[in-house]
């Protein structure tokens, strides 16, 4: 028989059964308590349906809170174009948590019942563990292999010897039995011989870097040199750019005093040819004709 009912809380509504784990919004209740919520909107109980308006008289949904939390940041990003406006706004839901222990209606409670067996299926049997076994605390342990002790090297199984055997009582009780310490087995042949690895290259590393106070006194030398050698070159230009200059002409000036020069009249520029242009006299129009008269 399917029973659920359709709730309201928080603004929201939700389909839930006798047994379902929802989750709404917060509640104010802590967990562990047990919350009734009576805005029920439909319940339906296999045979009929309720429909209320708006909610169904005299029916409640009984839920027990199981834990409270936050969900996940939600981001919303508002924007409006040519308008300069833009806005980004996250929120953080809480909720709770409930689980619906019952529905009922007026005096008819419906409540989460066992899981149903069916009957033609035989039940389970149980399933017996065996005893868990004693520490050997006497057991022997295998000696470690040289190769485990390398490093690089891939680690082998330890071997297992069996357990050994009881001792025989002797049959000399009168004779004391000494304790006699156990040597140390002697690698069988079966037994793979420790791998031998070569040491690894040896590397060079390099020189360590100068100090700082020996680098400066280079680094001044340096500049010195660089500076010298740029002045060398300049001047083996400047040299070679002179060589290849031709001479220019030497004008000889005589050396006359500033007395003389003045003492001496220069010559008086002459004036230059006058051109001599020919005006001719204009001839005198003779009186027009009459004009010729065309043919009639």
């Amino acid at each position: 028989m399917t029973i659920y009912a359709v709730m309201k809380t928080g603004g929201k509504e939700y389909r839930v059964a006798p047994g379902d784990v929802v989750r709404v919004e917060k509640l104010a209740a802590a967990p562990g308590a047990t919350v009734e919520i009576r805005e029920v909107c439909l319940i339906e109980t296999g045979q009929d349906v309720t429909v209320g308006s708006p909610t169904v008289a005299d029916a409640r949904v009984v839920a027990e809170v199981i834990e409270e939390g936050r969900g996940e940041k939600i981001v919303s990003f508002r924007k409006k174009r040519r308008n300069h406006y833009q806005m980004t706004i996250d929120d953080v839901q809480s909720y709770t948590t409930l689980r619906i222990r019952e529905i009922a209606v007026g005096k008819s409670v419906y409540a989460a019942g066992a899981p149903r067996r069916d009957p033609a299926k035989p039940p389970l049997a149980p399933i017996e563990l065996p005893p868990p076994v004693a520490a050997q605390g006497d057991a022997p342990v295998a000696p470690k292999v040289a190769s485990e002790e390398r490093v690089g090297t891939q680690p082998q199984a330890p071997r297992v010897d069996p357990a050994p055997e009881a001792p025989q009582p002797s049959s000399d009780a009168a004779r004391p039995v000494h304790a006699v310490e156990a040597q140390a087995l002697a690698p069988s042949s079966t037994e793979t011989p420790p791998a031998h690895v070569a040491p690894p290259p040896r590397v060079e590393t390099a020189a360590p870097a100068l100090a700082l106070d020996e680098r400066g006194p280079r680094k001044r030398s340096h500049g010195i040199a660089a500076v010298v050698v740029a002045l060398l070159v300049v001047a083996t230009g400047l040299l070679v750019w002179s060589s290849r200059q031709p001479p220019g002409p030497v004008e000889a000036v005589a050396a006359v005093p500033q007395a003389a020069r003045s003492s001496v009249a220069e010559p008086p520029a002459k004036a230059p040819p006058r051109k001599e242009t020919a005006i001719r006299k204009p001839v005198a129009a003779s009186a027009p004709s009459a004009p010729v008269q065309p043919p009639e």
